[in-house]
C-alpha cells in the first residue's frame, strides 16, 4: 500500500533519480520492475522526508543495483519501514550487539560504585592496601573471579584480612595451606576489583 503522502508522479521522479545507480532497471523492458520498485518504495516509506533520505543514501552508498531489499536494508538503518517489512544489515546487527554490552558493562559499573559507596572509610583503605598485592599475586581463576563479581548489592560487607586469617586458623587441620591460600586471593581478589572500579569512575 502506497502512502497517501507519496505521489505517483513523486515515484517516477524517485525512478529517475534512481537511474543514477549503475545497473539500476532502465528502458522499455524493465517498466514493469520499475513499476514493482516504485510501488515498493512507496509501501516502506511513509512520508517525503524518509523518502527524500532513502534516495538521497541509495545513490551515494549503492555501488550497484541491490534489488528492494538493498533499499530496505538502508531505510531500516534510520526509520521503521511502513509497511513493517525492516532488515536489518550485518554492520547494524554488530553495532547493536557493541551497544548491549557497554549498557550491560555499565550496569555493572554503577552496581560496583553503589556496594564501593557503602563501604566505611577503613574498608576503602584496606581495599587500597589490598590492591597491591592482587597486583603482585595476579588474577585469580577466571571461575573464581566471575563468583567474586556476580556478589549482589545487598551481601554482607567481605571479611577483613586479620578476620580471614582468624577463620582460617579455627579450620580442621585437614584443610591444607594451599585451600586456605585460595580462599584469601579470592577474597582479595572480589576487594581489589571493586577498589579498581571505584578509581576508574573517580576519573571518569
Amino acid at each position: 500500500m502506497i502512502s497517501n503522502e507519496i505521489s505517483n508522479d513523486v515515484l517516477k521522479k524517485v525512478l529517475l533519480a534512481l537511474d543514477a545507480i549503475p545497473y539500476f532497471p532502465k528502458g522499455e523492458d524493465s517498466e514493469t520492475a520499475r513499476a514493482a520498485i516504485a510501488k515498493e518504495i512507496g509501501a516502506m516509506c511513509a512520508n517525503h522526508e524518509q523518502l527524500n533520505w532513502l534516495v538521497y543514501m541509495a545513490i551515494n552508498r549503492m555501488k550497484a543495483w541491490g534489488g528492494v531489499a538493498g533499499l530496505r536494508e538502508i531505510l531500516s538503518s534510520r526509520f521503521n519501514p511502513a509497511d513493517g517489512l525492516a532488515v536489518e544489515s550485518p554492520t547494524d546487527g554488530e553495532q547493536r550487539y557493541f551497544e548491549r554490552e557497554a549498557a550491560e558493562t555499565d550496569a555493572k559499573l554503577a552496581r560496583w560504585n553503589q556496594e564501593m559507596r557503602l563501604l566505611s572509610s577503613a574498608e576503602r583503605e584496606a581495599n587500597a592496601r589490598l590492591l597491591t598485592g592482587f597486583v603482585e599475586q595476579g588474577l585469580a581463576e577466571p571461575k573464581e573471579l566471575a563468583m567474586a563479581q556476580s556478589a549482589p548489592a545487598s551481601a554482607p560487607r567481605q571479611p577483613s584480612l586479620r578476620e580471614l586469617e582468624a577463620q582460617l586458623t579455627a579450620l580442621p587441620p585437614t584443610l591444607t595451606e594451599d585451600i586456605k591460600q585460595r580462599r584469601i586471593r579470592i577474597i582479595e581478589t572480589e576487594l581489589a576489583e571493586k577498589t579498581r572500579v571505584e578509581k576508574i569512575l573517580e576519573n571518569l
